[in-house]
């Protein structure tokens, strides 16, 4: 019964934006593992009639559904605007990881399924080639949306949800909540 707004993680000592929509209302806002949550107020008459400002442009648009992430398969390297939309049923979240080479979706899902140290089978590469980046977009609620910068060098990509379904109890990326995709010209130096 937690309503999340979303947000994103970065590494310590690094920099992050994000727009979100909060009613009036009490939320918290998690801030690092040492103070997890911190109480904020967002004051204004949950009655009234709500002010529409325009969104914020964003460069990349990515839809979350239940099992579903649909990213363009060609994003701009450098700085960019993500604009995430949960139009799913179950909160999701997406963490980035950088590959050697655009790896297919059932490869990035044998990789998420290995145990721990597990040797992959042939034709997936060596876990230790995948870079987790320390940038995620945080739990997103069914009808959030959230605006991110991201800045992304060239190369090989794949987003993923490793929430856990309630029904099955798989992560979401084992049961389709994956997507590979490509930023700028890989190889190339970010502008």
């Amino acid at each position: 019964d937690i309503d999340s707004a979303g947000g994103i993680d970065v590494a310590a000592g690094e920099t992050g934006y994000a727009v979100l929509d909060l009613e009036p209302g009490e939320w918290y806002v998690g801030i690092g593992d040492t103070n997890p949550f911190t109480p904020l107020t967002v004051t204004g008459d949950a009655a009234a009639t709500p002010v529409t400002l325009p969104d914020p442009p964003a460069d990349v648009t990515v839809e979350l559904r239940d099992r579903v992430v649909d990213l363009p398969d060609q994003i701009p390297a450098g700085r960019t605007v993500w604009h995430a939309t949960n139009v799913g049923h179950q909160p999701h979240f997406l963490t980035l990881v950088k590959t050697a080479k655009l790896l297919t979706v059932e490869q990035v899902q044998t990789l998420a399924g290995l145990p721990e140290g597990g040797t992959p089978p042939p034709g997936v590469p060596d876990p230790a080639t995948v870079e987790v980046l320390p940038v995620e977009l945080r739990n997103l609620s069914p009808g959030r949306e959230v605006w991110v910068e991201l800045d992304l060098a060239p190369g090989y990509y794949a987003a993923l949800c490793s929430i856990a379904d309630p029904a099955t109890g798989l992560p979401h990326v084992l049961l389709g909540e994956v997507d590979v995709f490509t930023v700028g010209e890989p190889g190339t130096a970010t502008a």
